[in-house]
């Protein structure tokens, strides 16, 4: 009884067997039957091994570029064997199998290289497109593969976006100085801030801080006219307290505006930095007036206004004196002592008594038992909080 039997006639590389179907012709000889039959098994059984599971869904973490080679080679060897219809059918689905993994070998490795270790974006975007391109050509046939990898590619199209609108927002301020603001400012530090790759954040906050250059000028011309507006309504205020309220001392000289290293003026950028370089924990809390404050425990207080530190307050137990020698715990009849009683009768029923030596004020928390419980140099006049 003859057996029909088919031949591979397709010549040329490997890769082209994967590409096309194997043809077959009629074989009438059976010694190679069993032989041929063993081959094929192999590279059933090996194209097998480079998946997870049975249903072929995920790579195996043993497949390599060796692993394709060798296969190929075994695949490349049946080039013109004589074998059965079954045996043909076996290794066609090996094959497209085969394939198959080739390919998912290939998607993965692309994406495998859009995050690194830490799961941070280090490609661009044509890298992200071509990856997912390899992918979606599996989406017919693996996709639970395909969720896997499309995951890693999202995240990777997530970081991007955060980059480009960081970026954008940047640029925005770069090109509209003019009517920069601190909010703005803040509002796309926060994007910056939210970038992952600390490359692309470096790159930013350069940008950043040339914006902050002419943002800190521009608050700084604006405190000074505020400044100046302010000294003149203090000045009034003062000379028709005065007139009515003399003065029984003097303050002798100027204030003080640097306390224990930090000084009135420096910008919150320069006041943090110092934080940092004294290894300090600063808890940041907002102000009434809009501003920031930073305090250290129940001791010492630094207030921030349009990004320029523009107060000190010392309070219990602090041991830090006035320059001259003023502390908590001092009675009031001491400070009167020293600075006079030329100061703003207006704040003391607030429990505040401030001196003003005509470009700082010097101000003191008074308890009912007349004793300083805090006190603070200023660059701008005391406020009573709305509603206190």
């Amino acid at each position: 009884m003859n057996k029909k039997r088919m031949i591979y006639i397709a010549g040329g590389l490997v890769l082209l067997l994967l590409i096309g179907s194997f043809a077959w012709k009629v074989q009438a000889d059976k010694a190679n039957t069993n032989a041929v039959n063993n081959r094929i098994d192999v590279i059933v059984d090996k194209v097998s091994a480079m998946f997870a599971n049975d249903k072929k869904e995920l790579l195996a973490e043993n497949v390599s570029d060796k692993v394709i080679v060798e296969i190929e080679e075994l695949i490349a060897a049946e080039k013109n064997t004589e074998m059965s219809d079954e045996a043909v059918k076996k290794l066609d689905k090996a094959i497209g199998d085969f394939t198959d993994a080739k390919q998912m070998l290939e998607a993965s490795t692309l994406v495998e290289i859009l995050l690194d270790d830490e799961g941070i974006l280090v490609v661009e975007a044509v890298d992200i497109d071509n990856a997912e391109a390899k992918v979606k050509a599996l989406q017919d046939r693996k996709l639970v593969f395909v969720e896997l990898q499309t995951e890693i590619i999202e995240e990777a199209r997530h970081q991007l976006l955060e980059i480009e609108t960081a970026k954008a927002a940047v640029e925005a301020l770069l090109s509209d100085q003019e009517k920069l603001t601190r909010k703005q400012y803040e509002e796309v530090l926060a994007l910056v801030e939210v970038v992952k790759s600390e490359k692309k954040k470096a790159e930013l906050m350069l940008l950043l801080d040339e914006v902050e250059k002419v943002l800190v000028k521009k608050e700084t011309e604006l405190a000074k006219k505020e400044e100046a507006k302010n000294q003149e309504e203090t000045d009034k205020s003062t000379d028709n307290n005065n007139s009515s309220n003399p003065s029984k001392g003097v303050t002798g000289g100027k204030f003080e505006s640097t306390i224990d290293g930090y000084s009135l003026g420096m910008t919150e950028k320069e006041l943090l930095k110092k934080f940092a370089d004294n290894n300090i924990q600063a808890e940041k809390g907002k102000r009434h007036d809009g501003g920031i404050e930073y305090r250290l425990g129940e001791d010492i207080a630094y207030g921030v206004l349009n990004g320029e530190l523009v107060y000190i307050f010392i309070k219990f137990p602090s041991k830090i004196s006035t320059s001259k020698g003023i502390k908590v715990g001092d009675s009031l009849k001491k400070v009167e002592s020293i600075y006079g009683t030329g100061y703003n009768p207006q704040h003391a029923k607030y429990g505040l008594i401030e001196y003003h030596d005509g470009s700082m004020y010097l101000q003191f928390m008074i308890e009912e038992d007349s004793k300083v419980s805090g006190w603070a140099i200023s660059k701008t006049p005391y406020e009573p909080i709305p509603g206190i």
